[in-house]
């Protein structure tokens, strides 16, 4: 595998390339959000250094497809770190099957995209596991709201009886970045 082209910040944020947009950094204050429902069924984890090769089901399987966005990101993401963690499942959901899904992306397909474009072999992950199971490697437990609050940085953690999910936040295809 190659080396990624060097990103030009003058290439990624000059008007003329883009038609005219340009990026914008949103501020979104975090909190922590329960819908109504059942008790979820399983543990998040906090994994500072997620291996990505662990991954093995991701709806968006295109770590090709090099866009403007996808540069952007990759941009912010080498400048100022990852805001958000990745939201990886390997629980199994209630209206699923009766085995976990190993390692599944649940959010942060384009920032896959770019950690792989960076060349990046780990990054910082929530992590759900059915109720009796752990990682198998350095993490640690989320227990609550605050534990939460102290990794995410941006929109709202959406801890839902299915699964672990994010709303409100900073939107890539709206050319928005986390501030």
């Amino acid at each position: 595998m190659s080396e990624p082209p060097t990103i030009k910040y003058s290439q990624l944020y000059d008007p003329e390339n883009f038609g005219g947009t340009l990026p914008r950094l949103i501020s979104n204050p975090p909190r922590v959000v329960k819908p109504e429902g059942p008790e979820a069924q399983y543990v998040i984890w906090y994994v500072p250094n997620f291996p990505l090769v662990k991954l093995k089901y991701t709806p968006l399987e295109d770590t090709t497809q090099e866009t403007p966005r996808r540069l952007m990101l990759a941009k912010d993401i080498d400048e100022r770190g990852l805001m958000n963690p990745l939201l990886v499942w390997n629980h199994t959901p209630v209206t699923q099957r009766d085995y976990p899904r190993p390692y599944y992306l649940q959010l942060g397909y384009n920032k896959l995209w770019a950690l792989k474009y960076l060349k990046r072999p780990n990054a910082p992950a929530f992590l759900t596991m059915d109720v009796g199971h752990a990682p198998e490697f350095p993490c640690r437990g989320i227990y609550r709201n605050d534990d939460v609050l102290r990794f995410w940085k941006d929109g709202d953690f959406v801890w839902a009886p299915v699964g672990i999910t994010a709303k409100n936040c900073a939107r890539l295809d709206n050319w928005e970045l986390p501030a």
